[in-house]
């Protein structure tokens, strides 16, 4: 177990439901943050109308002061209202050299009463940074409930919180390890190298990312298709609307829209793949497309294009690095498909969750029962069961092979099975959501 001690104490001193409690809204806290990397802070979570106190919030304010020598500490903040509650997101840089502390003052208004609550937020700076990873690096980004945050963990560092905040909607992890998130204030990247960095305050309805770390987002109606990287920032690619998107490694996207599927490409642009519409999709390397559609799963690939793998229509499926697939076939169990082999049943079970490896590999939850459980299948070993502990919220594989499994609704906590090493629990506390890159 290396879950730090600052991450038990703020779960065990400061849950969810206390601060939801009209009586002691604003909340004091100390937060330890990384010296010379941006941090994001929530200072409190103020949710109205839907809670059993049915009270009304508003007129959130805060207020920062430095106590210290040294370079002066880089502070932004926040005050967003969603129309549900009011947030304060306060976003940090303390510098090299900086000595002391900051204070950031926060309040709330009850829309009812006219009672105002307030609470400070207290930073002081690490004394020893965490170094840069390497490329390729194996991350688990991680969001857990309430004021607990965004974390992220490594077999080198162990955990890290990133943000006092957790993602709204999305994570992502790029090759490098670098983590994107999409908050309820906008859209953020975090990397080793600078901590946070806000990419707009607008957020997406969907988002991808690619191992390079580029990023598609989409703004729905009000914006449509846009691509970030970091060499050249934003840029528009369609104003339409997509239904569905997916990215590729190569850099490509693909995107339904009513009219059809087309794929975007920095050399080609837009290009038409089809007028029909798949109900799921996904790539791999090369612009390599998979997608169900009503006549069955197909394939598409930039030299062939289409070809049908099978009439069935998969519930699921996801695919390796080299083009393989591993697909879900309901009452037909669980197979894998090859351009060399074709199709290979792995299971007769209906899979509840996949996820495909880099190297040809697949991990597959076949729930609780006998025979069933979690299976791990690679070209050499073929398909082997791993534990009879199933049911897992997620299942997220990283570069290395090893697998991050979410186990919220049975046993517990967030878990890690890496060949050579077997299982190792991260943190008995359940994440919101994970994410890792294969």
């Amino acid at each position: 177990m290396s879950t730090p001690r600052s991450f038990a104490r703020r779960l065990a001193a400061e849950p969810l439901e206390d601060r939801r409690n009209p009586g002691a809204l604003a909340v004091d806290d100390t937060i330890s943050v990384p010296v010379g990397q941006s941090f994001l802070s929530d200072s409190a979570v103020w949710v109205a109308n839907d809670e059993p106190h049915g009270e009304v919030f508003a007129n959130g304010s805060v207020s920062v002061t430095v106590n210290g020598t040294g370079p002066q500490p880089d502070v932004e903040t926040t005050v967003v209202d969603d129309g549900t509650g009011i947030r304060t997101a306060i976003r940090l840089t303390i510098p090299v050299g900086f000595v002391g502390t900051v204070l950031a003052d926060y309040g709330i208004q009850n829309g009812n009463t006219g009672q105002t609550d307030t609470g400070t937020i207290t930073f002081v700076p690490q004394t020893s940074p965490p170094p840069p990873p390497a490329a390729g690096v194996v991350a688990l980004a991680a969001n857990f409930p309430g004021d607990t945050g965004l974390w992220r963990w490594t077999p080198a560092g162990g955990w890290a919180q990133l943000a006092g905040v957790a993602a709204s909607s999305g994570l992502s992890v790029d090759a490098a390890g670098s983590v994107f998130g999409a908050f309820d204030f906008g859209m953020w990247r975090w990397t080793a190298a600078a901590g946070w960095s806000e990419l707009t305050n607008l957020v997406p309805e969907n988002f991808r990312v690619t191992a390079d770390g580029d990023l598609f987002a989409d703004f729905g109606t009000f914006a449509g298709l846009w691509r970030w990287t970091a060499a050249g920032g934003w840029s528009q690619l369609t104003t339409s609307d997509p239904q569905l998107l997916t990215a590729s490694d190569d850099g490509s996207a693909v995107a339904v829209f009513p009219f059809g599927t087309w794929r975007w490409s920095a050399a080609s642009g837009w290009a038409e793949l089809t007028t029909q519409i798949p109900t799921r999709m996904t790539t791999a390397d090369g612009g390599t497309l998979f997608g169900v559609f009503a006549s069955g799963t197909w394939r598409w690939t930039p030299a062939a294009g289409w070809s049908q793998l099978t009439p069935l229509l998969a519930d699921g499926f996801d695919a390796t690095d080299d083009g393989t697939l591993a697909g879900d076939f309901g009452a037909n169990g669980l197979w894998r498909w090859t351009s060399a082999a074709g199709w290979t049943q792995l299971s007769g079970f209906d899979p509840l969750r996949l996820a495909a490896d880099a190297a040809g590999g697949l991990y597959a939850d076949l729930g609780s029962g006998p025979g069933r459980g979690i299976w791990r299948f690679t070209p050499a070993g073929g398909f082997v069961q791993l534990t009879l502990e199933g049911d897992s919220e997620a299942l997220s594989v990283t570069a290395d092979g090893s697998v991050f499994i979410d186990y919220e609704s049975t046993i517990g906590g967030v878990w890690r099975f890496a060949p050579g090493s077997g299982f190792a629990q991260l943190t008995p506390l359940n994440a919101a959501f994970i994410a890792s890159r294969p």
